[in-house]
C-alpha cells in the first residue's frame, strides 16, 4: 500500500475511533452536563493531574518505544507488558493512600473516595496496553476502533443511566472505568498475542533507556498541563473549576481527536523514513502544514458557537465558562503541530531534547501563570494562550536543529494560514457587531460557518495554496475509500 493510501486509511479508522466512538462519550458528557452541576465536574477537574500523571507512569514510555523499535520478539512485548502491569499496582497503592491527602488539600472529602476507586482503571488498562500498541505499529486501525465500540456504548450507556438517577459525579467516574473494562475483555478476546512467562532485562534496559526520558517529559507535561486545574481548585470556589474544567475539556475534545488522527498515524508512517532525512522532511512538511489548513477554521468556528452552546444548551449556569470556552478554542489550534514536531524529536530517538523542550516550557509556564493569577481566572486562561504560541515556537526551534526544516522555513508555512484564519476571526465578529441575534440561532449559525468554510477554501484556492489542492485531492479520495469500504 502507498503512502497515501495508509495515511488514508489510517485517518478514515482513527477518525472513526476518535471521532465517532470518542464522540459518543463526549455527547455523554454534555448531556451529564445537563444533569450534574458544575461542581461535579470541578470534582473531575481537581484531580485530573494525579490521573495524568498515573496515566504516565503506567506507561513509562515503554510503548512508544515498541513503536519506533524494529526486529521485535515476543520477550520484548511480554517484558513490556509485565513492567506495565507491576507499574500499575505500584502507581494505584501511592494513589490510595495518599488520596485522603489530597482531599485535604482541596478541602473536599468526596475526593478520597473518588481516587480510590477511579485508579483501578491504570490496573485495568494495563492489561491491554500491549495489544493496543501491536495493533497501532502494525497500522491496524480499523481493527482498534472496532475493538473500541462495545466499550464506548456500554460506559456511555452506565454514565448516564447512573446521572439520570442521582448519582452526580460517580456517574463521570463509572463511565471511565467500565469503558476500560470492557475494553481489556474485547483486545484481549480478539488479539492473538499472549505474554510469554518470560522478563528480558536486557530487553527491558533497551526499552527503558529510550523510555524514561519521554516519561520525565509526560510528568513534566502532566503536572503543567494540569496545575491550572490545581490552582483554580485551590484558591477559586469548586464550581469555578467546573466552568474551566467544562471549557478546557469541550475546546480540547475537537484538538484532541485531530491530535490523536494525525498522532497515530504519523508517528508509525514517518517512522518508515527515519533513514531517509530527505523524505522524512518533505512528509513532515506536509504534515505541518496541511495539520494547521485543517485544525485553524475547525477551532475558530466551533468557538463561534460558545454561547449557543453553554447559555442555550446547558443553562444559564453555564454562561460564565463562555470567554473561557473561546480564548481555549484559539489555545487548541496549535496543538496537533506540537503533538507532530514531538514526535519527529521521538522519531530521531532525539528524547534528550523533548526533555529539554519540556523543562524550558515549564519554566515558561511557571512564569505566565504567576503573572496571569495577578488577574484572576480570566488571566489564567489567558496565560493558557500565550503558553500555546510559546510552545509551538520551541518545537519549531528544536526540529529544525534535526531536520533541514528550519524555525524560520515551518514559520512561513504557517504563517500563510494563520492570517487567511484571522479573516473569519474578523468578519465573524464583524457580522455579530451588526447582528448580535447570530449567536443565539443555530440556524442562523450554522449557514454564517458554511460560508465562513467556504469563503477560507476559496480564498486559499485564489492564493493558491498547496493545502487546498490536497484537500480536493483527499476529499475524492475519501468519497473513493468509504465507497469501497461500503462495498
Amino acid at each position: 500500500m502507498s503512502l497515501k493510501n495508509t495515511v488514508m486509511s489510517g485517518m478514515f479508522w482513527t477518525f472513526f475511533d476518535n471521532f465517532i466512538l470518542k464522540g459518543l462519550s463526549f455527547l455523554t458528557t454534555i448531556v451529564l452536563a445537563k444533569i450534574l452541576t458544575p461542581a461535579d465536574f470541578g470534582l473531575i477537574g481537581s484531580i485530573s493531574i494525579f490521573i495524568a500523571i498515573s496515566t504516565t507512569l503506567v506507561d513509562g514510555g515503554l510503548t512508544s518505544s515498541l513503536i519506533r523499535s524494529n526486529n521485535l520478539d515476543k520477550d520484548d512485548y511480554s517484558t513490556v507488558f509485565y513492567t506495565n502491569i507491576v507499574t500499575s499496582i505500584i502507581i494505584y497503592l501511592i494513589l490510595f493512600l495518599s488520596a485522603s491527602s489530597i482531599a485535604t488539600f482541596f478541602n473536599q472529602k468526596i475526593i478520597e473516595d473518588i481516587l480510590k476507586v477511579y485508579g483501578l482503571v491504570f490496573v485495568i488498562s494495563s492489561l491491554s496496553s500491549v495489544q493496543t500498541t501491536i495493533l497501532i505499529k502494525e497500522l491496524n486501525f480499523k481493527k482498534l476502533a472496532v475493538l473500541n465500540i462495545p466499550s464506548v456504548v456500554v460506559g456511555s450507556v452506565t454514565a448516564l443511566i447512573m446521572g439520570y438517577n442521582g448519582y452526580g459525579v460517580w456517574s463521570l467516574v463509572f463511565m471511565y472505568l467500565v469503558v476500560q473494562v470492557v475494553s481489556a475483555l474485547f483486545l484481549w478476546s480478539f488479539s492473538k498475542w499472549r505474554p510469554n512467562l518470560s522478563f528480558s532485562f536486557p530487553k527491558f534496559k533497551t526499552h527503558i533507556n529510550y523510555g524514561y526520558k519521554l516519561l520525565i517529559t509526560g510528568i513534566l507535561g502532566n503536572i503543567f498541563n494540569n496545575i491550572y486545574g490545581v490552582v483554580i481548585g485551590r484558591y477559586f470556589p469548586i464550581k469555578v473549576l467546573g466552568y474551566y474544567d467544562r471549557a478546557n475539556t469541550f475546546s480540547q475534545y475537537p484538538a484532541t481527536v485531530l491530535i490523536l488522527m494525525i498522532g497515530k498515524v504519523s508517528f508509525p508512517v514517518l517512522a518508515k523514513y527515519q533513514d531517509d532525512i530527505t523524505a522524512f522532511t518533505l512528509n513532515f512538511k506536509k504534515f505541518i502544514s496541511y495539520s494547521l489548513y485543517l485544525t485553524a477554521p475547525v477551532m475558530i468556528t466551533i468557538s463561534f458557537y460558545s454561547k449557543l452552546f453553554f447559555v442555550q444548551f446547558l443553562g444559564g449556569e453555564w454562561r460564565v465558562a463562555v470567554p473561557y470556552f473561546i480564548i481555549l478554542c484559539y489555545a487548541a489550534i496549535f496543538l496537533p503541530l506540537h503533538s507532530l514536531n514531538t514526535n519527529a524529536l521521538k522519531i530521531f530517538g532525539r528524547t534528550d531534547m523533548v526533555l529539554k523542550l519540556e523543562i524550558i516550557m515549564k519554566v515558561l509556564i511557571s512564569i505566565t501563570l504567576l503573572i496571569g493569577f495577578q488577574f484572576g481566572i480570566i488571566g489564567i486562561v489567558y496565560s493558557a494562550l500565550v503558553n500555546s504560541i510559546l510552545l509551538m515556537g520551541l518545537n519549531m526551534y528544536f526540529v529544525g536543529l534535526i531536520i533541514p526544516y528550519s524555525f524560520f522555513e515551518q514559520f512561513k508555512s504557517i504563517i500563510k494560514i494563520a492570517l487567511l484564519s484571522a479573516v473569519l476571526v474578523l468578519v465573524f465578529y464583524g457580522t455579530t457587531f451588526i447582528y448580535p441575534e447570530i449567536e443565539f440561532s443555530i440556524i442562523y449559525l450554522s449557514i454564517f460557518a458554511c460560508f465562513n468554510f467556504c469563503l477560507y477554501i476559496f480564498l486559499s484556492k485564489i492564493l493558491n495554496f498547496e493545502e487546498a489542492i490536497f484537500l480536493f485531492d483527499i476529499i475524492n479520495k475519501g468519497i473513493v475509500f468509504f465507497k469501497n469500504k461500503i462495498t
